[in-house]
């Protein structure tokens, strides 16, 4: 008998691995990702003159067993090479650190991942500059066994968490360090009423190794890349439209955005818009954006074959920040 259960606690174990190479060999797809710069194209950094923490929550399928819920928090600092240029170099000469940690979580299944982006923003001309950064972290997937449910936990026909299982299965976790980069180039005339932006972002470079037993299960990389613009109309409307094409394994994604800002005054301005995320789902926007903080909120209406056949995959983003003008 405990030949037989060995033997069943391996399988189960090799059965665990597998499930969560399929769950977790893509990253989590936020339907927010110009609020999310450090996992979208780390250099997007430096878009923004200002220090931000940043704080996003999302939670998608809530009806299926919870769902998958993902969380993320990021810090962004600029650096300014020339003293007291903060308020005219914008994107140029400066430094940008940047720290992100996001935990994503599916059932037993859960991963980390913590890292640390570095960024120069290198000087073109007067109103434009090309940025490059390196993003390094740590990537650590673990299956939380006392989550799992087994067939003995069931009595006269009822399940209860707090029934004995004959199973015994050690909570199991892989981790490995990763690689990324992101090159972005910028165009920003404030008296012009177009800006613009394109980058290209690569995640996952060195292809981490996550197997829980011996061997190889590899999360592939990730590249990405993006463009916009910011369509300037009166003193009260602006229009930014945006693509950004995502392949990660035979995963791909096409993304395609359109935010309206309505400014009220200097400082804050609503915003309102909607992204198409193909075969997948049609994402609607709104938010409040001030020069101290902001706060967007998103749901996806799902078009996929999985939410066309069950009724009820919500998915719920939330995204706040806090923003200082920085002066380093």
């Amino acid at each position: 008998m405990k030949t037989v259960r060995k033997i069943t606690v391996v399988f189960l174990i090799a059965i665990c691995s597998s499930i969560t190479l399929c769950l977790k060999a893509q990253d989590p797809s936020f339907s927010q990702p110009m609020n999310n710069p450090l996992l979208l194209n780390p250099s997007m950094m430096g878009m923004n003159n200002s220090f931000r923490a940043i704080l996003n929550y999302r939670n998608q399928w809530m009806d299926i067993d919870e769902g998958f819920n993902t969380g993320s928090f990021s810090l962004v600092l600029p650096v300014f090479l020339k003293k007291d240029m903060w308020r005219l170099e914008e994107g140029r000469n400066r430094l940008d650190f940047g720290i992100n940690t996001t935990g994503d979580k599916a059932g037993a299944f859960t991963r980390l991942n913590a890292s640390l982006s570095i960024g120069y923003g290198l000087y073109i001309s007067d109103y434009s500059f090309l940025h490059s950064s390196i993003n390094i972290g740590y990537i650590q997937n673990s299956i939380d066994a006392g989550s799992l449910i087994f067939d003995d936990q069931y009595q006269w026909g009822s399940y209860n968490a707090g029934n004995p299982s004959a199973e015994s299965i050690p909570n199991l976790k892989a981790s490995a360090p990763d690689a990324g980069f992101g090159l972005l180039w910028y165009y920003k005339n404030a008296n012009k009423k177009v800006n613009a932006f394109a980058g290209i972002s690569g995640y996952h470079l060195n292809q981490p190794n996550l197997a829980y037993h011996s061997g190889v299960e590899v999360l592939p990389s990730r590249f990405s890349v993006q463009a916009g613009l910011k369509i300037k109309g009166d003193e009260k409307l602006d229009l930014n439209p945006t693509v950004i094409y995502t392949t990660q394994g035979p995963y791909k994604q096409l993304m395609i955005g359109l935010t309206a800002d309505y400014n009220i005054g200097t400082k804050s301005k609503l915003i309102v818009g909607s992204w198409y995320k193909a075969n997948d789902a049609i994402v609607l926007l709104a938010g409040y954006d001030h020069e101290l903080f902001s706060l967007n909120y998103s749901y996806d209406f799902g078009n996929s074959l999985v939410s066309r056949d069950i009724y009820g995959l919500m998915t719920h983003e939330i995204t706040i920040a806090y923003k200082m003008r920085s002066k380093f």
